[in-house]
């Protein structure tokens, strides 16, 4: 099963679609498919997995990883389409274009954690 996580988009630098600048977009749960905890850290490196409930971008991937190291990091934001898959080894952004793209925190932890 996957753990299920709630992201908060952020301002930052503003959110985009494409050319365009889009209003930042509510928060989402993200049913994560792969993560990678950042060393020393309980926070993560980069998170991979779908938006999978009542969104503007229901049903799309969406890429998080770290740009920020301080207590709640931010993370960068990538919303796909379609399906991605990242190397665990080597978490570049895939070399298909991102619908939308910003900035994120994570708000809660996932909801399996401990067990």
């Amino acid at each position: 099963m996957a753990k299920s996580i709630l992201i908060t988009p952020v301002y930052g630098y503003g959110w985009s679609k494409g050319p365009s600048i889009i209003d930042v977009p509510d928060p989402f749960q993200l049913d994560v498919s792969q993560s990678v905890s950042a060393p020393d850290s309980v926070h993560f490196s980069y998170l991979l997995g779908q938006i999978c409930q009542h969104h503007t971008f229901e049903g799309f991937w969406v890429f998080l990883h770290a740009r920020t190291g301080e207590q709640e990091p931010n993370y960068n934001a990538y919303i796909y389409s379609a399906e991605i898959v990242i190397d665990p080894l080597n978490p570049a952004l895939p070399d298909i274009d991102a619908l939308a793209s910003g900035f994120a925190q994570v708000s809660a932890k996932p909801d399996d954690e401990g067990d």
